[in-house]
């Protein structure tokens, strides 16, 4: 028997054995005779068709929800490692009879610090506390005498550290040992005489485009209280507020000016 109507054969033996009502004796009967060669006709049994599968979209279940005990919570982004313990105390703290226009040299240096210091002050004691966190190398940002959320951040992360209740607030605990770590200096306020370096230039127009910026062959600054802002990690605004009358844009080298009393305060300018 050739390859031929071995396959027929066995297409009809199995056909009988799934769904039609033959024998495979009959089976065999219908299969053509290999004597006759491959021009007799071999009759298939008829099929009976399947109804269509349903079109009818299946509804799909909602995606189950998690437990309650494992579902995320998500929480003000104030600092990535907070403690939930000990979170940052990010309320006003009742107002302590100070604002920005009593910071003169004078009041910072000789009053006295009121507690506690945190969120929604201005004034001396603030920067008091600002100044003692650049000494003690817990940086709150550019010092301007009022209380922001990075000198809150900067107080939380020295309380951690030092082993003090961490909430981001000064009490007289906290303040008494950022006294110690930033070295107890005799003053808040500083005098200090410009040095050639202090005012030197060049003094440009900055370009608005980065790109622009990057192209040019100096780190310039675009005007001398820029620099000097830089230089006491202070804004001119306070840089101002302590040096009433001065044009910084005048000063020369051999001038004093008060300025916050930050670590590199006295270290000549580079």
């Amino acid at each position: 028997m050739s390859d031929r109507p071995r396959a027929v054969h066995a297409a009809l033996m199995l056909a009988c054995i799934l769904a039609l009502p033959c024998t495979p004796a009959q089976a065999q009967a219908q299969a053509p005779d290999a004597s006759r060669g491959h021009a007799a006709l071999v009759r298939l049994p008829a099929v009976r068709a399947r109804p269509p599968a349903s079109r009818v979209p299946v509804a799909v279940a909602a995606p189950a929800q998690p437990a309650a005990s494992t579902r995320l919570v998500r929480r003000p982004a104030v600092s990535p490692a907070l403690s939930p313990a000990t979170p940052l105390d990010l309320t006003r703290v009742p107002a302590n009879g100070e604002s920005y226009a009593h910071i003169t040299a004078e009041a910072v240096n000789g009053g006295r610090t009121r507690f506690p210091v945190g969120p929604g002050l201005r004034g001396p004691s603030v920067l008091r506390v600002q100044v003692l966190l650049n000494r003690a190398l817990f940086a709150p940002g550019m010092i301007d005498g009022g209380w922001g959320q990075n000198t809150g951040v900067a107080v939380y992360w020295f309380q951690a550290r030092e082993g003090l209740a961490a909430n981001g607030v000064v009490d007289s605990a906290t303040y008494a040992r950022l006294e110690q770590v930033a070295g107890r200096p005799a003053h808040t306020v500083v005098s200090h005489t410009l040095t050639a370096a202090d005012v030197r230039g060049p003094f440009v127009s900055l370009p608005g485009s980065i790109y622009a910026q990057a192209r040019m062959n100096c780190m310039c600054y675009e005007s001398l209280a820029e620099k000097l802002s830089e230089l006491f990690a202070t804004r001119v605004e306070l840089l101002q507020k302590l040096n009433p009358g001065v044009k910084f844009d005048a000063l020369k080298a051999g001038d004093v000016i008060n300025v916050p009393n930050v670590r590199d305060a006295a270290a000549p300018a580079r």
